[in-house]
């Protein structure tokens, strides 16, 4: 893959997050509503480790859709830095001009 389709992929990535993460359902995902509908959900436990977007959200921004924006900028870029890094480093050249093979 070219470096430019991969910019062109990581921008429309981006844009998807920008334009549909806001219009993203409130209500709770399917594994919430089954562990509240078979009571599951009373034997739940604050987590160890609440992490930087609890609830996929940034609860330090006031702005409702940048609440919603940030964090999906952020994982979108982390999983792009991760899998380019993976990409690149099993498609380097070796010395002497032939591809790395694992």
């Amino acid at each position: 893959m070219s470096r430019k389709f991969l910019i062109f992929l990581f921008l429309v990535s981006i844009l998807i997050v920008v334009f549909l993460a806001p219009l993203a359902s409130p209500l709770p995902d399917g594994l919430e509503t089954v562990a509240k509908r078979l009571g599951i959900d009373r034997h739940e436990k604050e987590p160890l480790f609440r992490g930087i977007f609890p609830d996929y959200e940034a609860e330090y921004f006031s702005s409702p859709y940048l609440k919603v924006i940030v964090p999906g900028i952020v994982g979108v870029s982390a999983t792009f830095a991760l899998t380019s890094g993976i990409y690149l480093l099993f498609t380097r050249k070796k010395g002497n001009g032939t591809r790395f093979s694992g």
